[in-house]
């Protein structure tokens, strides 16, 4: 499937809304990468495409994701249970 005809984002396979597909493309080469939606687009855009600050925060996450136990009962945030009940 050709990227232009793609009805769902490339990053985390939600369908587009109308009108809400966002063009990826690399800030410097100018080349794109594919169609995502609003929220994809803007993490990837705050991360400044940099592959070190996204494998970080990857890392980040799995690490609170399979030691729910070195988060403090007081630091957890609404929804966050999910990961104590093994999501």
């Amino acid at each position: 499937e050709r990227w232009k005809d793609r009805k769902h984002c490339m990053t985390c396979g939600r369908p587009f809304g109308k009108g809400k597909a966002h063009i990826d493309h690399c800030h410097v080469s100018g080349v794109i990468r594919g169609k995502l939606c609003y929220r994809c687009n803007v993490a990837i855009g705050l991360m400044r495409d940099d592959l070190y600050i996204a494998r970080s925060i990857v890392r980040h996450l799995e690490y609170f994701r399979y030691n729910p136990d070195m988060v403090e009962p007081d630091m957890w945030c609404e929804g966050e249970d999910k990961i104590k009940d093994g999501f």
